[in-house]
């Protein structure tokens, strides 16, 4: 039986480690965008975007072995296999669908498309995570020797730091919500790191707030005078 199945509180302490390791990220992402160094910024808030959502699939996990009284009757290899934790795409689409990032949204009373979510549900952002690492030719470009040259270095602030700010208001709603008990989080390893020390690290460490983060912290002064 111990060779054939995973413990809960085993996946309980890997899915902290990947939290862990999606801050990691996410905090080395902001500084590298501060240090102007925008295309690994951009690759590296990718990487912690992923990161996060495995995380939350591994507590999903957990969470169902807990309901059902049951241990995870699934090995680390059999997930790979499903290619559930290791898909880019599959996991890029987890953190849309957990950061209620809809195909559009409404902007001064019209519907406007979201770019992040278009570009994971296209499969863009994948690609875009490609050119902030190499050097390579467009593929657009239907005539040889009339491909464009696809450089890193040729990446802006605008694409990364709307990335970082996504995933900012991400991670402060979420320790708001659990700080406040809004939210429930399923698995001890994470849930333990959900305090008012992490909230300001990330608050301090990105200056920059979306609509989710404004209203996170909005929130979190108002409910904890």
């Amino acid at each position: 039986m111990k060779n054939s199945y995973y413990w809960i509180n085993k996946f309980d302490g890997l899915s902290g480690i990947c939290f862990e390791n999606s801050l990691r990220l996410h905090f080395d992402a902001i500084r590298l965008f501060k240090s102007y160094s925008y295309a690994s910024a951009l690759a590296l808030s990718i990487l912690a975007m992923e990161e996060l959502a495995k995380a939350h699939l591994i507590e999903n996990l957990v969470m169902h072995a807990i309901m059902d009284k049951t241990p995870i009757a699934i090995s680390w290899d059999e997930l790979q296999k499903e290619n559930v934790l290791i898909s880019h795409r599959i996991k890029q689409r987890v953190f849309i669908n957990r950061a209620f990032l809809p195909k559009w949204h409404k902007e001064k009373g019209k519907l406007v498309r979201n770019n992040l979510s278009e570009l994971v549900h296209s499969g863009e952002l994948e690609v875009l995570k490609q050119k902030a690492f190499y050097v390579g030719l467009s593929s657009k470009s239907s005539r040889k020797g009339n491909q464009r040259i696809e450089n890193p270095l040729s990446i802006t602030q605008k694409t990364p730091k709307k990335i970082i700010t996504r995933i900012s208001d991400y991670l402060i709603d979420l320790v708001v919500g659990v700080i406040h008990e809004n939210y429930i989080i399923d698995t001890v390893s994470i849930e333990s790191k959900m305090d008012k020390k992490l909230l300001r690290r990330l608050m301090r460490a990105w200056p920059h707030r979306g609509r989710v983060g404004i209203r996170a912290v909005k929130i979190h002064f108002t409910q904890d005078i």
